[in-house]
C-alpha cells in the first residue's frame, strides 16, 4: 500500500528524535519518500553522493534497477514549506548528530552510535513497518515499495504530471509508473510532495 503525505507526517511526528535511531528512522523515511526511492537506493546513498544546492540538497543516485551500469542521476531534494516536516532538515540533524563525513549514509545504529555497516533493503522495510505501527496504522499494509508508492501516488494526486514524476522515480515504462500511482490526477506543475 502506499504511503501517503498526511500518513507519512504522522509517522514522523511520532518518531523520537532524541535517538539516534530516531533521527536516522525521520531522515530515512522522509527522503525516501521525497525522492520516490527504491529502498535498495536508499540504502546505496553515500555521504559523497550529497552536495549542497540553493534550493536544498542534490542527492546522486549512482546505481540502480533501470540504471545498471552506474550512470547516475542527480535528484534534487528541495526544502519543505513550512510547516511540514523538511526531509533536507532532517538529513542534516542525522549527519550532524552522528558527525558522519564518509561511506553509507544510513547505517546501522548500536548503542555507541552509528556503525560502519549500512542498512540493508529488508531494513527500510522493518522500520517503516514499526514506525507506522507506532503511528497507529497497520504495518501489514505497509511494505518496503510503499515510500515510493507514496511518493508517486501523492505526487498524482497532487496534480503533478506523469512525466514530471517520472523524472523523479526513472520510470522507463509509464505501464510500470502507473501502477506504482494508485489513483488520482490534478493540474500542478512540480513533482513536489512535503
Amino acid at each position: 500500500m502506499a504511503l501517503l503525505r498526511d500518513p507519512l507526517l504522522a509517522t514522523v511526528a511520532r518518531i523520537d528524535v532524541e535517538t539516534s535511531s530516531g533521527l536516522r528512522d525521520r531522515a530515512l523515511l522522509l527522503v525516501g519518500f521525497a525522492l520516490g526511492l527504491r529502498r535498495s537506493e536508499l540504502v546505496a546513498l553515500t555521504i559523497e553522493d550529497l552536495s549542497p544546492a540553493a534550493d536544498g540538497m542534490l542527492v546522486l543516485v549512482s546505481k540502480s534497477k533501470t540504471d545498471q551500469v552506474g550512470v547516475g542521476h542527480r535528484l534534487l531534494l528541495v526544502y519543505a514549506e513550512a510547516p511540514r516536516p523538511c526531509a533536507v532538515r532532517a538529513l542534516r540533524a542525522w549527519l550532524d548528530h552522528s558527525a558522519l563525513t564518509t561511506g553509507p549514509l544510513f547505517r546501522r545504529v548500536t548503542r555507541t552510535g552509528a556503525s560502519s555497516s549500512p542498512l540493508s533493503a529488508q531494513s527500510v522495510a522493518l522500520i517503516l513497518k514499526r514506525r507506522v505501527k507506532a503511528a497507529g496504522l497497520d504495518p501489514a499494509a505497509f511494505a518496503g515499495h510503499s515510500l515510493r508508492s507514496g511518493f508517486a501516488t501523492q505526487a498524482a494526486r497532487d496534480g503533478h504530471r506523469a512525466e514530471q514524476i517520472a523524472d523523479i522515480t526513472r520510470h522507463r515504462d509509464r505501464r510500470v509508473l502507473d501502477g506504482y500511482i494508485q489513483a488520482g490526477r490534478g493540474a500542478r506543475d512540480i513533482a513536489r510532495v512535503l
